[in-house]
This record gives C-alpha cells, structure tokens and sequence, in this order.
C-alpha cells in the first residue's frame, strides 16, 4: 500500500485527509488520529452527500468483531463501489480513523 499527503492539503472539517493508493485498484482518502465524536460527525456529514452518488441507496454492513466499526457501502451511479466508514485505531487507544474508499468495478 502507498500513502501521501497531498500538497496543498486535503481538509475535511479541520481534520487533513491522506492518500491511499493499494492493490487492485483501491483508492482512498483517510483521516487519522480522529477521537470518537470528530470520526462520528465526519462519517455522518459523508453519509449525508454520498446519497446522492449512490445507486440503490447505502447498505450498513455488519459490524466486524469490533462492534465500534461502522462501513457502508453503496454502488455509484458512475461505476465503481464507494465504501465509507469509521473505526478504532488499531495503534493509538482512543483514537480512530475515518475512510471514503473506491473500489474499482469487478
């Protein structure tokens, strides 16, 4: 996986987004070093505008092992599949981290 940080800086709400670029065609954008509330208000506020991208409407995935995880995933009118959600740090305790992610068609 490659990450970066755009120049000039990509902010959501104050929080800086990073780069994600992974295998098969895995796009993202990342916030880190969220606390709870701030990765839950930028979850909902992303929620609310990609209802409009989607084709058929969001759909809740099931929660992980970690009942704090929170994914929806939609397919965009445009092609590819948008998955957006938030979750606990696996490094820092207390902190989470904020993910809108397209996944390339197929």
């Amino acid at each position: 996986m490659y990450r970066c940080d755009p120049e000039p800086a990509l902010v959501i709400d104050g929080h800086p987004l990073s780069l994600e670029i992974g295998k098969a065609g895995v796009i993202g954008l990342v916030a880190v070093e969220l606390d709870e509330r701030a990765s839950e208000k930028l979850l909902s506020e992303t929620l609310a505008r990609a209802k409009e991208w989607c084709e058929g409407g969001l759909h809740e995935l099931p929660r992980a092992d970690d009942a704090r995880q929170e994914f929806h995933t939609c397919l965009a009118k445009t092609g590819p599949q948008l998955a957006i959600g938030r979750f606990p740090s696996e490094a820092t305790a207390g902190q989470w981290q904020f993910s809108l992610v397209v996944l390339a068609p197929g």
